[in-house]
């Protein structure tokens, strides 16, 4: 049986800046879609999208400065 790699947070921060691109979904509501896509955990989906929140907050914080 071949072992699931689990996904980089680059793979999924790509696909959360496209889903937030499209206006598709509410971005806090997108775990499920990552756990779908990416064949994670529910728990490790909302790992995921936390940090691409937090990676997106410092972001907005250091363009404000």
């Amino acid at each position: 049986m071949t072992e699931q790699k689990n996904p980089t947070q680059e793979e999924v921060n790509d696909y959360l800046d496209a889903l937030c691109q499209s206006g598709m979904v509410n971005i806090y509501d997108a775990a499920p879609y990552v756990q779908g896509i990416f064949k994670v955990t529910k728990y490790d989906a909302q790992r995921y999208l936390l940090s691409w929140i937090t990676m997106m907050e410092k972001m907005v914080e250091e363009d404000a400065e």
